[in-house]
């Protein structure tokens, strides 16, 4: 049993686990070691490191010294003395952050702070069992604004209504031939693969437009939760796909979710049907949600997420393998 930590600002607020919908608790919190009574020192490793290290000191106060080390610095075994020190680490969501944690086993690490929401990039079974890893949830709000704005293009399609008009340069008749016509969100079915912070945001927008709102997760809730009319298991996703005008995917990425929705389901969607992905690349088969949009027979797909990420190995690397900027029913 580990003795009570000294006083001071808490830095992260997150447990060791394995994340379920994001929020979910699935295991039980670990207790943190205690072994930075002198000095309490936060590494944040990242490329601009530099940038957010003021913002976390004025956040902080001064019972914790914040210290920058760039992505690339972290890499020299210069800075082997400043992960030694560390009893707080923040780190991007990239493959590195494996190598820095093994770096920075030290007795006084206490705590693994991840820059996103997602933690699949992390060797958990390599953390020590006494230190607190922590995702991040604050970007909920932001995630469903942007979830909505595509929501919203697609339902009222403001670009190509744009367009017209700096073509016509007048005023014509709002159903003559050639007009872009709409639909409106109202009775519009949004299914959410994934209900944690990110869905529970999404579907509270929804509801505001009179959507249909409907949902997964990993286990049923009856009564489903406020604003959302309907809620099942993984095992309804075929139910989900086959009614959704608007399917959303923000689940984490797991190995049961990899390759979630892949050609079998995107058949299994309706032909108006746009796939909105904020959650990771990974969970959507690429291939396949390549040749249903090529083929149409979803009506399109938003991606915030990719299959590959640049690194500073390889800066300009693609994020995909197949040439998805060719397709005009992309959103990228």
């Amino acid at each position: 049993m580990s003795t009570p930590r000294p006083t001071s600002p808490p830095l992260g607020a997150g447990l060791k686990r394995p994340l379920g919908e994001a929020g979910d608790v699935v295991d039980e919190p670990r207790p943190a070691r205690s072994r930075c009574t002198e000095e309490q020192r936060v590494v944040v490793v990242f490329a601009q490191a530099v940038r957010i290290v003021p913002a976390l000191r004025a956040a902080l106060g001064g019972a914790w010294r914040v210290e920058p080390l760039p992505l690339e610095a972290a890499k020299t075994s210069d800075s082997a003395k400043l992960l030694a020190e560390a009893c707080a680490l923040v780190v991007p969501p990239t493959p590195a952050a494996r190598s820095l944690v093994a770096r920075a086993r030290t007795p006084q690490l206490c705590l693994l702070q991840s820059m996103s929401a997602g933690i699949e990039f992390l060797d958990l079974a390599a953390v020590p069992q006494e230190v607190t890893v922590c995702n991040t949830s604050s970007m909920d709000n932001a995630i469903a604004e942007y979830v909505f704005c595509a929501v919203l293009q697609h339902q009222l399609s403001f670009r190509d209504m744009e367009r017209d008009f700096r073509q016509q340069r007048t005023l014509l008749h709002p159903f003559g031939r050639g007009k872009t016509l709409h639909g409106e969100l109202g009775g519009k079915v949004m299914g959410l693969i994934g209900f944690g912070h990110i869905g529970a945001q999404v579907a509270r927008r929804a509801k505001a437009f009179d959507m249909d709102v409907r949902a997964i997760a990993r286990r049923r809730r009856d009564p489903p939760p406020e604003g959302v009319g309907w809620m099942g298991t993984p095992a309804d996703l075929p139910a989900l796909l086959r009614d959704s005008h608007f399917v959303v995917v923000c689940c984490p990425l797991e190995e049961s979710t990899r390759g979630l929705v892949g050609a079998p389901e995107l058949a299994q969607m309706r032909a108006d049907a746009v796939l909105i992905n904020v959650a990771r690349g990974a969970i959507v088969d690429e291939d396949a949600l390549f040749e249903a949009l090529q083929r149409q027979r979803i009506r399109a797909a938003v991606l915030d997420v990719w299959w590959r990420n640049p690194s500073p190995e390889e800066p300009e690397l693609t994020p995909y393998t197949r040439p998805f900027h060719e397709l005009p029913n992309v959103t990228m």
